[in-house]
């Protein structure tokens, strides 16, 4: 949901500037920070998964 969703939600802005004739600029702004939004929790949650398995392994 929040890998997916704020990409799914940059193409849309994305494509509802360039439909209704809106300012490129803020749209691609507004899609880098989504982007950049989806990497980073992607990020953390592997990070999390990663650390549960390692805590899992270190318990046997």
């Amino acid at each position: 949901m929040f890998t997916v969703g704020p990409f799914v939600l940059a193409i849309a802005q994305l494509a509802n500037s360039a439909f209704n004739g809106l300012s490129v600029t803020y749209a691609v702004a507004f899609a880098a920070v989504m982007l950049g939004f989806s990497v980073l929790i992607t990020r953390y949650h592997l990070i999390k998964f990663r650390l549960q398995r390692l805590e899992a392994a270190v318990e046997y």
